[in-house]
């Protein structure tokens, strides 16, 4: 420690912060709980179901939970056989053989997607398969929002507690009211309170990792 450096509570500021690796444990808001249990619902039902739809969408914005959330319901779920693909990386034809292959398959497609399947397609030169559309309207969808404040905060505490770092419970609440709605934003507000200039004073600290965050975020 660097004799003399403390924070403005008299705590002693380390001269650099731990290495962290790998993301925060998973702590899954009230409303990805409710998401992850409808998802695993689907996936059981399509599995158990003979023949008929296999395909589930998940919808939401950057930084809603989707991949993380597909992950984990998946790993519960081992016996499942299930592919998951994002639908920006797919043209209409591509789309069309992946759903047909899991039909015939077995298996479960999950797509994940930042918009709902009715405003895929309209822009591409080849217009889609005519069956594409009324497979993908009939697909069943879990949809997610960008998270609230208060679903940030736990991840927060964690990840300020892998870097080393604290806040007060009236900072805290400030700084998750502060950060953009996006799961990844508390770990990119720690890693840019690390390297926040000290001579700022602690308020000015904390909004200029938040703005880092913003960016960082996106």
């Amino acid at each position: 420690m660097i004799p003399g450096k403390t924070d403005q509570g008299g705590l002693p500021r380390l001269p650099f912060a731990p290495r962290v690796e790998g993301p925060p444990p998973w702590q899954p808001s009230p409303a990805q709980k409710s998401a992850q249990d409808q998802l695993a619902l689907l996936l059981k039902r399509i599995i158990e179901a003979l023949g008929g739809l296999t395909t589930i969408i998940v919808v939401g914005p950057k930084g809603s939970g989707k991949s993380r959330l597909i992950e984990e319901t998946l790993s519960d779920q081992s016996d499942i056989d299930a592919l998951t693909l994002l639908a920006d990386d797919l043209d209409a034809m591509d789309l069309f053989g992946e759903i047909n292959s899991a039909a015939s398959g077995g298996g479960a497609l999950v797509l994940e997607a930042r918009t709902p399947p009715e405003t895929w397609y309209r822009d591409e030169k080849a217009p889609a398969p005519p069956d594409l559309h009324s497979r993908l309207t009939a697909a069943p969808q879990v949809v997610l929002d960008r998270p609230s404040a208060d679903a940030l905060v736990p991840l927060l505490i964690s990840d300020l507690k892998r870097h080393g770092q604290r806040l007060s419970e009236t900072e805290l609440k400030q700084v998750a009211e502060m950060l953009p709605r996006h799961y990844g934003a508390p770990r990119a507000f720690c890693t840019a309170l690390d390297a926040a200039p000290t001579a700022m004073k602690r308020r000015e600290q904390l909004q200029w990792a938040a703005q880092k965050a913003e960016i960082g975020s996106r």
